[in-house]
């Protein structure tokens, strides 16, 4: 595995400030930033793929094909502890904002099944890891939510979009941090602590040093 330690910060992107970096190194470099006081490194070039949402099926996913991805695996201790996916969407900008409104059904359809089932759903950590919420701010529409299948257990990315006012382009951010957070002894850094406000800082730099 190439594994890239915050230390090297993707230098190429910090000495090309007047160039249009390269998606990833964008993608790499805002990242460093969140991560760089956490002793937290990112491996580059992981498995290219595409942002999933919720589909009218229940345990179905559906994805979006995006212009511009980059995903980073997360290392923590000497291990790939989750992964982050950053993609930007031109010309399915409408259904992903779409897809992003009807998280909230989506996701209130998979705590229906999983209670239907038998299963005990813990109300105050459904509230916080299990919630949907979506943000009036002034620059742009932030939608925020976890993308759960139920299998083995039940799993699935933590989900930020962010649709900038004035602009036709969306950011979608998805990042496995279940365990990175919860096993590494991370709770407390912005990353795990506050992911919500995390990932639209992150979005928003992000899309400031792209291209349109």
């Amino acid at each position: 595995m190439r594994t890239l330690f915050v230390a090297l910060a993707l230098a190429a992107a910090t000495t090309a400030a007047a160039q249009t970096p390269r998606f990833e190194d964008a993608v790499g470099y805002e990242l460093y930033q969140v991560l760089r006081t956490d002793g937290v490194g990112l491996s580059p070039g992981g498995q290219a793929h595409n942002p999933t949402f919720y589909s009218e099926t229940f345990n179905r996913l559906e994805e979006v094909r995006c212009e511009k991805t980059a995903t980073f695996g997360l290392i923590a201790k000497a291990n790939q502890s989750g992964n982050v996916l950053v993609a930007v969407c031109v010309a399915e900008a409408d259904r992903v904002r779409g897809l992003a409104r009807d998280a909230k059904r989506g996701l209130a359809v998979v705590i229906k099944e999983l209670k239907a089932a038998g299963a005990r759903v813990d109300e105050a950590a459904a509230k916080t890891r299990w919630a949907y919420s979506r943000v009036e701010a002034p620059d742009g529409e932030e939608h925020h939510f976890p993308v759960l299948m139920v299998g083995h257990g039940i799993v699935g990315p933590q989900t930020m979009v962010f649709a900038p006012r004035g602009e036709r382009r969306v950011i979608v951010i998805q990042g496995d941090l279940y365990r990175h957070c919860e096993n590494y002894g991370l709770d407390s850094t912005a990353l795990c602590a506050n992911t919500q406000a995390t990932l639209a800082q992150l979005g928003r730099r992000t899309l400031a040093r792209v291209q349109r």
